[in-house]
This record gives structure tokens, C-alpha cells and sequence, in this order.
């Protein structure tokens, strides 16, 4: 079984479709109570906070796509920027996402692995606003310049996932430039 396979069946074990919407309405729950989480989602409609908390679930569920890193970035760019969305906005939700998960009597080894799953983006939000500046940046070179620019989040090594930090290391590091 590979991991993904592992990762649709763990979906599965939860109870599918019907346990999905009650783990978002727990989740929703939970969010709309907490007032830093919800300072980020001030002005959003609450059908679209429905439709995040169903990609996170998806997530938690079925593992983390590699390319949907560049996506995650890109989608919430201006939390980063304009409201500071940071890794402890990401272990709050985390926490609820948990605590939904429990409340809906998910069994504990679903929710460990869900936690484990979805814990693989937290460095993605840790360095997310320095990240957004960088894509801001390679987006002006790129228009200024009509080029092409490879995304900074794929490691040169057999697509294996790098993090954001160590990939702006990587390439702002005297020796990536010297050839």
C-alpha cells in the first residue's frame, strides 16, 4: 500500500462524506470561538472558512500534496503579509482540529496520524510571511525580466521537499552562486 493509498484509506476509516461535514461543523465551531484565529478571517465569507476547513481536513486525512506548497503560499499571501498569520495561528488550528476530531469520535490512532499529516506544513507557516516576501520579489524579477523562475520549495534532489527556510538558505548562500 503506498502512501497515498494509506492516506485515502485512513479518509475512509473516518466514516467519509458524513463524518467529514460534521468534523468541519465541530471545526467551524471551535474557530469561530477563538478570537486570534478569527481576527485572520475578518471580512471573509463564512461558506468560503467552511471550504478552508474542508481542504484541511482533506489534508489531515490524505497527506500533504507536495506541490500544493507554492499554492498554500500563494493562497494565503495577504493573511501573511497584511495580518501576520504565523505558525502559532497554525498550531491553534491544529489544536482545534483535534479537539474536532475527538468531539466527533474519531478513534485516537485516525487522529494521530491526521495530526501527523497535517504537522508537516507547520514550517510552511512558521516562515510563511519571509517565503511571501521572496515570491513577491521572484513575481516582480519574473515581470520585470519576462523570465521563468523555479519555485524555491522543490529541492534540487529527486523533488524531495525542502523547507521554505532551508530552501531561502540554499539559494541566498554565497556558494549557490559561485560557478
Amino acid at each position: 500500500m503506498t502512501s497515498t493509498d494509506h492516506s485515502s484509506h485512513l479518509f475512509a476509516r473516518i466514516g467519509g462524506p458524513n463524518a467529514v461535514r460534521d468534523i468541519v461543523d465541530e471545526l467551524d465551531k471551535l474557530v469561530s470561538n477563538d478570537p486570534e484565529l478569527m481576527e485572520l478571517f475578518d471580512g471573509v465569507r463564512l461558506s468560503l472558512i467552511k471550504v478552508h476547513h474542508h481542504m484541511i481536513l482533506r489534508m489531515a486525512f490524505e497527506g500533504v500534496n507536495p506541490e500544493a506548497e507554492r499554492s498554500i503560499l500563494l493562497n494565503h499571501k495577504r493573511l501573511f503579509l497584511e495580518k501576520g498569520l504565523n505558525g502559532d495561528h497554525f498550531d491553534a488550528l491544529c489544536c482545534h482540529l483535534v479537539d474536532a476530531l475527538e468531539r466527533c469520535n474519531v478513534a485516537h490512532e485516525l487522529v494521530e496520524e491526521a495530526a501527523e499529516n497535517i504537522s508537516k506544513l507547520r514550517d510552511l507557516f512558521e516562515d510563511g510571511g519571509t517565503s511571501c516576501q521572496f515570491i513577491q520579489a521572484e513575481e516582480e524579477v519574473r515581470k520585470e525580466h519576462n523570465l521563468e523562475i523555479k519555485s524555491p520549495l522543490r529541492s534540487p534532489r529527486k523533488n524531495r521537499n525542502v523547507s521554505v527556510r532551508g530552501a531561502l538558505r540554499h539559494i541566498f548562500s554565497p556558494s549557490a552562486h559561485a560557478a
